[in-house]
């Protein structure tokens, strides 16, 4: 808010478009005199202001709403006098208690009222009840007020016609925009391809589509708010959109706009940094994703036999099938081992009047079943023949548990695994490509 401290003249003739809020009320016959005291007063104690040189009259808004905050406050007191005397007591930062005549004063401030520096200042409980600020444009004598937006009225321009139309080395504001656009559908497209001029020749009465829309529907929206605009298209020689070389040239409808044959570029433009370095986009007209499809994980429902995937069904129905075949050779080898025979009780150790095999086929099988869950058994094999079919046994159960926990690892990690690479690819897939008009 502070554009009328910096000099402007060098830019004020070429034609610019330039507005500006200022809080700043100039039209008070007594606010420029208090200005111009508030920089003399400041350059006596020398602080200088940029603008001091070439206007007295203009302070930084900074300075002004102080200026008007202490006059607003100064008031307020002056409302609230006779001040008592406890008025005048010394207030303690780390108490506790409050100061007794801070909502009295805040009182005042709300029933008191200033024309100051940055227009009337009216005070409610919530702060300033009132704002205006002057709407300023840069003409070629500097500054003008064309307007004022006040907070509770809104914007009123004092004159429209107010800045003429400034002659530039392009034209003036009354000529068609030279716009440069490229064939591509459904963005735009020929009329008539068997009646088409040629390429160089197409201009916008030969062509329709979402861009000549677009335009237009840009012109009726400013023609709408005061005065629209006409345009003439063109389209782009080398039929590129515009890349730059090797040795820094340009090229498609970047180069016609740096080149300054056209005033507008209109098409379904990728924003890039390397371009958005050389030209300046609009807000994207389209947005517009590659889109990859996949299939998401889905999660399946508790199945309590979850954990046996890790394994395949033939390799458990080996392990079974060897189960079975062990508790079997265990039983026959057992019954010609003369070692598995005992005339003693294998739980209670007392003798018995015949001998007895403790590896039947129910405890054959049920040796097998333990040493495959990995579990203790109360019975062991004594003989030298079961000992070694039975220790064959609990290799084979070890390595079938080692690769059991192994691919159950495998799985939990693939799992997720699928599940991280699935959410980096959503968010890689929300990632778009904006169309822009430069």
């Amino acid at each position: 808010m502070d554009i009328w401290l910096s000099d402007l003249n060098q830019i004020s003739h070429i034609g610019i478009n330039l507005l500006a809020f200022s809080p700043l009320d100039v039209t008070n016959h007594v606010n420029p005199m208090k200005m111009s005291q508030m920089v003399n007063y400041a350059a006596a104690r020398g602080v200088t202001i940029d603008s001091a040189a070439h206007n007295a009259e203009i302070v930084p808004v900074q300075a002004a709403v102080l200026h008007d905050s202490l006059h607003l406050i100064a008031k307020a007191l002056e409302s609230f006098r006779p001040l008592p005397r406890e008025f005048y007591s010394p207030v303690s930062c780390s108490a506790a208690s409050r100061w007794p005549f801070g909502s009295s004063i805040m009182n005042y401030l709300n029933t008191v009222g200033l024309d100051g520096l940055t227009g009337t200042i009216t005070m409610q409980p919530s702060g300033r009840y009132q704002h205006t600020l002057r709407l300023l444009k840069l003409e070629r004598n500097g500054l003008s007020d064309i307007g004022v937006w006040n907070s509770k009225t809104g914007l009123n321009i004092a004159d429209r016609n107010l800045a003429k139309p400034l002659k530039t080395t392009a034209g003036t504001e009354d000529d068609p925009l030279r716009v440069v656009s490229i064939l591509q559908a459904p963005f735009l497209m020929l009329k008539d391809e068997s009646k088409a001029p040629p390429y160089g020749e197409i201009t916008e009465k030969d062509v329709h589509g979402f861009l000549i829309s677009l335009l237009n529907r840009v012109s009726r929206l400013i023609a709408s708010e005061g005065k629209g605009f006409k345009y003439k298209l063109y389209l782009v020689p080398d039929r590129e959109f515009g890349l730059r070389d090797k040795t820094g040239n340009w090229s498609g409808m970047v180069k016609e706009i740096l080149e300054d044959r056209a005033d507008l570029a209109v098409g379904p433009f990728t924003l890039t940094a390397q371009r958005e370095s050389v030209i300046s986009f609009t807000k994207p007209f389209m947005t517009a994703g590659i889109g990859i499809l996949y299939q998401a994980p889905r999660g399946s429902a508790p199945n309590l036999f979850a954990l046996m995937r890790s394994l395949s069904v033939n390799l458990w129905f080996a392990s079974l099938v060897a189960t079975a075949a062990i508790g079997v050779s265990l039983w026959i080898i057992g019954r010609f081992s003369p070692l598995e025979w005992s005339n003693e009780h294998f739980c209670t150790g007392f003798a018995t009047t015949w001998a007895v095999n403790v590896f039947n086929l129910r405890n054959s099988l049920w040796f097998a079943m333990c040493s495959l869950m990995m579990q203790g058994c109360d019975i062991n094999p004594r003989a030298v023949s079961t000992r070694l079919l039975g220790g064959v046994w609990w290799f084979y159960t070890m390595f079938l548990s080692a690769h059991f926990i192994a691919k159950l690892g495998t799985r939990c990690s693939l799992v997720n695994y699928l599940t991280i690479m699935c959410a980096k690819l959503a968010h890689y897939m929300s990632q778009t490509v904006e169309f822009e008009i430069p």
